[in-house]
């Protein structure tokens, strides 16, 4: 009897060994295996999301840069009309007050129409001239606001005044904002760039097609308290060659990034949505940004600097809101239809979240 026990015991301890060795590497690798699907299947979702809001930013914008390429044309048009009828020359606009006044005063309607086919918040026109004689560094202008932008009244209640001279504002019964201003002071051309990068560029003199030099950018421009606006400009070029001003439509951030929510997916607020411009490939210049929990001015102040890939999304270190490990993804807008010779590297939405938020359902 103890001989067959020791038998067995010498014949089923190693099989029985083998068995939980190979059932543990099973239960294992099984598990690292579901566990690296769970985590595929919460990248994807996170990859698919931010598609979907880039393709919604991207959408809006478009609406804005195909209603501007679509009207500049026949705005063109009437202000060489209004000059010609006044018998003198675009290349007045520079020094005659009047004129610039009488430009103003009759196009505006224009520049409403194209602000209310835009879907934008923003619209500007202005003149490469002077609003008054006492600065040569104030153009004149016009600049209208929409506070419910996609929605209009009759009487043009939601509109502000924010440009422009008060004879504008009178006789289009547009109410005067804070921060109204007769005309746009342009004491240097940093922080300008929406007017000096088209209007700069065209009068290189290298095409005619004022579409050639629309130029994105991001600011604050009518007041440094103001809210950020993204800008699309573009050139006025008249008939016989003459660059007289820029015309453009711009969308604010808070309008923009509307229908971000940083806690869609789960209950905690540590995500954030960045709108930032590529510097180089891993370097990104942030310009807005929307989430609750993390401190705006501390995303602002710096670049944002990419490591290594891994899976799809990147991983750095963090300030804000504590010293933290946040993952990130990012998506490229299409803001430029094709090569210009203000073409550059295009805008990202970003988006980051805290690691341990961002997994909190799996364990690693």
């Amino acid at each position: 009897m103890n001989k067959n026990k020791t038998i067995f015991s010498k014949t089923f301890t190693p099989v029985l060994a083998v068995a939980i060795l190979i059932i543990g590497v099973y239960i294992i690798f099984n598990h690292h295996y579901v566990l690296k699907i769970l985590r595929d299947n919460v990248v994807t979702a996170y990859e698919e999301q931010m598609i979907n809001r880039r393709n919604r930013m991207e959408s809006q914008m478009g609406r804005g840069f195909s209603a501007l390429n679509d009207n500049g044309e026949q705005i063109t048009k009437k202000i060489e009309s209004l000059v010609k009828e006044s018998g003198k020359t675009l290349g007045q606009i520079e020094n005659d007050v009047q004129l610039n006044q009488n430009i103003l005063i009759n196009i505006t309607d224009e520049v409403l129409y194209t602000l209310k086919i835009s879907g934008a918040t923003e619209v500007f026109l202005i003149l490469d001239g002077l609003s008054s004689y006492g600065n040569p560094d104030i153009r004149a202008g016009v600049y209208v606001r929409n506070n419910e932008a996609g929605s209009y009244t009759y009487d043009d209640k939601n509109l502000l005044f924010e440009r422009g001279i008060p004879a504008i504002s009178k006789t289009l019964k547009l109410p005067l904002d804070t921060f109204w201003q007769p005309g746009f002071l342009f004491d240097k051309e940093e922080g300008n760039e929406y007017f000096f990068k088209p209007l700069n560029e065209a009068k290189k003199g290298e095409s005619q097609d004022f579409k050639d030099f629309g130029y994105w950018s991001f600011g604050n421009i009518v007041d440094e308290k103001d809210t950020g606006i993204l800008t699309y400009s573009v050139p006025l070029i008249g008939s016989d060659e003459t660059v007289f001003g820029v015309i453009g439509i711009g969308i604010n951030e808070s309008f923009l990034m509307r229908d971000y929510k940083y806690s869609e997916r789960e209950n905690d607020e540590s995500r954030a949505y960045i709108l930032a411009k590529a510097l180089d490939e891993k370097t990104f210049k942030p310009y807005a940004v929307k989430g609750e929990s993390y401190s705006k001015a501390s995303i602002l102040e710096k670049n944002i600097e990419l490591g290594d890939e891994k899976e799809g999304i990147y991983y750095l270190e963090t300030n804000y809101p504590s010293k933290t490990e946040v993952c990130l993804n990012r998506r490229d807008f299409r803001l430029y239809n094709y090569n210009t010779p203000l073409h550059q590297s295009n805008g990202f939405l970003l988006e980051c979240k805290d690691v341990t938020s961002f997994f909190q359902n799996i364990i690693l």
